[in-house]
């Protein structure tokens, strides 16, 4: 397997095959593609057609559906959990709303390391384990698979987990936004105007 190119090589390609790109669309890139080598072109690609990055190509969507279609069910569902955060879910999050025991929640975070479709991220929380996607395609895919039901699911079982950390005393800003982003992706109105 290739390696992932690193932040400053994902800016450098870019600016290589498209003179014109700016920083902030370079470092996007780098968000989108986690510096993986065939993401990273497809979405060069894209950039050049002019089109919207976000969507993806029919061949990396080809490519995405092929390997997160052969995960386990217990990995699917830790990907469709993950889906529903902004970035970081917290072992500890994923144990509470997965509703499996630890040892099939390990088995599926390992699969999911394993095909690099999530990654530990060490940068974040030393002291808790942190999980995220190696890619913003791989979680927007994901996310677009699920059926509006799900979505409103998981969005409300991760809303209800903040507000039962709220009452454990995790008290910050960036908890009551999430819970109201969560509550407004699950179509929670009554909730919606509690943290609004």
């Amino acid at each position: 397997t290739i390696e992932r190119f690193s932040e400053q090589e994902v800016m450098q390609l870019a600016a290589m095959r498209l003179p014109d790109i700016n920083h902030e669309m370079q470092t996007r890139l780098y968000d989108y593609t986690g510096g993986n080598a065939l993401f990273l072109n497809e979405c060069l690609n894209l950039i050049a057609a002019g089109s919207d990055i976000s969507q993806g190509s029919i061949r990396l969507n080809c490519v995405l559906k092929e390997r997160i279609g052969n995960v386990s069910n217990h990995a699917r569902k830790i990907l469709e959990i993950c889906s529903v955060f902004f970035n970081n879910v917290g072992y500890e999050v994923l144990l509470a709303i997965a509703a499996m025991n630890e040892f099939e929640l390990v088995e599926a975070l390992e699969e999911l390391e394993q095909k690099q479709l999530l990654l530990q991220d060490l940068q974040t929380d030393r002291d808790n384990l942190v999980y995220k996607f190696y890619n913003l395609q791989i979680r927007n895919y994901v996310y677009s698979q699920m059926s509006t039901i799900r979505q409103r699911m998981l969005h409300k079982q991760a809303a209800l987990y903040l507000e039962q950390q709220l009452e454990c005393g995790l008290q910050n800003k960036d908890v009551y936004e999430h819970i109201l982003y969560h509550y407004t992706n699950a179509d929670e109105k009554l909730k919606i105007l509690d943290y609004t």
